[in-house]
C-alpha cells in the first residue's frame, strides 16, 4: 500500500498486514472489539452477492473489487435461498480462516473454550443448543468446549492445592472488583459458596454419575450419538449467523482408571510420570483424589492416538450444515459442512502439552529429547487434521508458559517459537493458511483468581507474546483473564487479532452487547460452573435487557 498513513497502526506493524498488503484495505470503527470491517478486495479476489432487491432467480454478482460492509455482506448471504447458495470464487489470498473471522465477524470478543460438565453420556443435548445459542451473535466467533476425542481421553476437573490457603482473600477481590459491586460485606457468603464449592464440602449441586459415562460429563465426538448431538448445536448457531469451532481434546494423564475404558485402565500419556500431589482431581464422589500413574505411550501406539485426532475432525466437520463455511472457505470434495472448523487443545498440561513440555516428556524415541522431537506429535496431529479436513479449518492452542497439572518447560518461549515454526512450515506446506493460534498468556493461573489483574511479570508476558505473535504468520487469538479494556488495548497495540473471553461469557451471555454499550457485567458463579444442572449456572444468566424489564 502506497498510503501507509491510511492504514491503522498496528495494521501496518504486523505480519498479516504486510502478507496482503497491496491487496486490501482494513478500515476500523471506533472500539477495535467492537468494529465492523470494510474490506477493499482485488479485483481477483471474491464476488459477492447483489442486494437482496436485485437478485432473481439466479444471484447477480457486484463487480469484483466493490467495496463491502460486513453487516452488508452477512445480509446478502442470508437473503440467498439455501439452495441457491454456492462457493463464489476466491484467489488464494482469501482462502483462509483468518479472512472468515476478520470478514464474516464484526467484533474481536470470541467464546473461549471451557469446560462445563452438562453432557449426559458425553453427548451434547437441549442443554447445550441453548448454551450456545444465547451466546451466538450475528457475526460471532465460539469455540466450543473440550470435546474428547476418542474414550481414552477423558479426565476431570483439577483443582490447585496450594492456592487453597489464598483464595479466600482472592475470591472476596474477585467478587469486589466485579463492576457493580462496592461492598465485601455484601459477598461473604458468596465467596463461602464458592470456597465450599471448590473443596467440595457443600456443593449445592454435587457431583454424581448417572448414566454410562464418566464424570464429568464432558462432551465427545468419536461416536454416531455425540455427532448427531453436536449437528443440533451447529445448526441452531449457524441459524443465527454465527462461526463455531470445535475444540478437539484428550487429556493424557490428566485422568484417573475410573474415567478410562473399564475403570481399570492407566491413563496414557508421553510419561509414566503421575501428576504431582500439587494438583487433585475430582473424583465420581464429589471428594479430591490423587491422579494415576499414567501408562507411557509405546512409539508404536501414537500413530493411532494421531488417527483419532483425524478422525475426530472429520466427525466435527459431519456435524451439521455451515451456512457461512461456503463463502470463505474450499471444504474438500464430497464432505459435509458441519462445525465450521476445529480447535487442537495443545495447551494446558493435557495430552499434546505432555509431549510439548520437557518438565513432562523424559522419552528417549523420536517424541523426546530434542525440542524438535517434543514439537513432533503436535505437528503428525496438525498435519492428519489438514489433511483430513484443510488448513484452513484447522487451529491450534498452546500454552508455552503455563504450568497447569505441571506442565512446566525449561523455556517457555523458545518452546513457542518452536511450535510456531513447525506451524509455519506446515501451512507452507499446505498452502494455505491454518485458521488461528490461539495462546493462553503466562498471567494465567488457575482458576484465574482475579478477574482483571496481571499475574505475572508484564515485561515477561509481552515479551513471550509478541515473540510469539510476530512469528506467527496468521491470525493470533489470545486469552487469560482479559477484561474489557484489556482486550481493547491487546487489539489496540497490534498484540492480538481476536480476543477469547471465558468466564465473563460464562455470565454475560449477551457479553458482545454488553461490550458495545460498556454495560454493566453479570457476576459469575463458581460454584455452579461445573455442576450437572443443565439450568442453574449454565443457561439462566440474564441477558442486559431481560435485567432491564425486570427493573421496570
Amino acid at each position: 500500500m502506497k498510503n501507509e498513513e491510511h492504514v491503522p497502526r498496528r495494521f501496518r506493524t504486523t505480519k498479516w498486514a504486510r502478507w496482503k498488503r497491496g491487496d486490501a484495505q482494513l478500515f476500523e470503527g471506533r472500539n477495535p472489539l467492537e468494529a465492523s470491517h470494510v474490506l477493499v478486495l482485488p479485483l481477483s479476489a471474491i464476488n459477492i452477492c447483489a442486494p437482496a432487491a436485485s437478485l432473481s432467480s439466479s444471484p447477480q454478482l457486484l463487480p469484483c473489487g466493490a467495496r463491502v460492509s460486513v453487516g452488508d455482506l452477512r445480509r446478502r448471504w442470508r437473503e440467498l435461498r439455501i439452495s441457491d447458495r454456492r462457493s463464489f470464487p476466491l484467489s488464494r489470498w482469501a482462502d483462509s480462516v483468518s479472512l472468515t473471522v476478520l470478514c464474516l465477524s464484526d467484533r474481536r470478543v470470541v467464546l473461549a473454550p471451557m469446560t462445563r460438565c452438562r453432557a449426559v453420556d458425553g453427548i451434547p443435548g437441549p442443554a447445550h443448543v441453548e448454551y450456545y445459542t444465547q451466546r451466538a451473535t450475528d457475526g460471532g466467533f465460539l469455540i466450543t468446549e473440550g470435546t474428547v476425542i476418542s474414550p481414552t481421553g477423558a479426565g476431570s476437573m483439577a483443582i490447585d492445592n496450594t492456592i487453597m490457603v489464598e483464595v479466600v482473600d482472592a475470591a472476596i477481590v474477585e467478587l469486589v472488583n466485579t463492576k457493580g459491586l462496592d461492598d465485601e460485606q455484601d459477598h461473604v457468603e458468596d465467596v463461602e459458596i464458592f470456597l465450599n464449592a471448590i473443596t467440595c464440602k457443600h456443593s449445592p449441586h454435587p457431583p454424581s454419575l448417572h448414566g454410562k459415562t464418566q464424570f464429568p460429563k464432558c462432551p465427545g465426538i468419536y461416536t454416531r450419538e455425540q455427532i448427531d448431538g453436536w449437528k443440533t448445536v451447529v445448526d441452531a448457531v449457524h441459524a443465527k449467523g454465527s462461526i463455531i469451532f470445535c475444540q478437539l481434546w484428550h487429556v493424557g494423564r490428566a485422568s484417573n482408571q475410573t474415567y478410562q475404558p473399564g475403570g481399570t485402565a492407566a491413563p496414557i500419556s508421553s510419561t509414566d510420570k503421575p501428576i504431582s500431589g500439587r494438583w487433585k482431581i475430582l473424583m465420581p464422589d464429589g471428594k479430591y483424589g490423587n491422579y494415576a500413574t499414567p501408562r507411557r505411550l509405546a512409539t508404536s501406539e501414537i500413530p493411532q492416538i494421531v488417527q483419532d485426532y483425524q478422525q475426530a475432525a472429520i466427525n466435527a466437520i459431519e456435524a451439521g450444515t455451515s451456512i457461512l463455511i461456503e463463502l470463505v472457505l474450499r471444504a474438500p470434495k464430497g464432505m459435509s459442512n458441519g462445525f465450521d472448523g476445529i480447535e487442537l487443545h495443545g495447551a494446558h498440561g493435557y495430552l499434546i502439552d505432555q509431549f510439548l513440555k520437557d518438565g513432562i516428556n523424559d522419552r528417549t524415541d523420536a517424541y523426546g529429547g530434542s525440542l524438535g522431537n517434543r514439537c513432533r506429535f503436535l505437528a503428525e496431529v496438525a498435519q492428519a487434521v489438514v489433511s483430513a479436513i484443510g488448513a484452513s479449518r484447522a487451529a491450534v492452542r498452546i500454552s508455552p508458559a503455563i504450568d497447569h497439572l505441571d506442565a512446566n518447560d525449561s523455556d517457555p518461549l523458545r518452546l513457542g517459537l518452536a511450535v510456531v515454526h513447525r506451524l509455519n512450515a506446515l501451512q507452507r506446506d499446505a498452502g494455505e493458511r491454518l485458521a488461528y493460534l490461539h495462546v493462553t498468556q503466562p498471567r494465567y493461573v488457575a482458576y484465574g483468581q482475579t478477574e482483571g489483574g496481571r499475574h505475572g511479570s508484564q515485561e515477561e508476558e509481552s515479551r513471550l507474546m509478541r515473540a510469539v505473535r510476530d512469528a506467527y504468520d496468521g491470525t493470533f487469538v489470545c486469552s487469560g483473564g482479559y477484561t474489557r479494556q484489556l482486550g481493547v488495548e491487546a487489539v489496540e497495540q497490534g498484540d492480538a487479532d481476536l480476543v477469547s473471553y471465558g468466564r465473563l461469557f460464562i455470565s454475560n451471555p449477551d457479553l458482545v452487547e454488553r461490550f458495545k454499550s460498556d454495560a454493566p457485567l453479570n457476576r459469575y458463579v463458581r460454584a455452579t460452573f461445573y455442576t450437572p444442572d443443565p439450568v442453574v449456572g449454565y443457561t439462566d444468566y440474564p441477558s442486559l435487557r431481560q435485567t432491564q424489564r425486570s427493573r421496570l
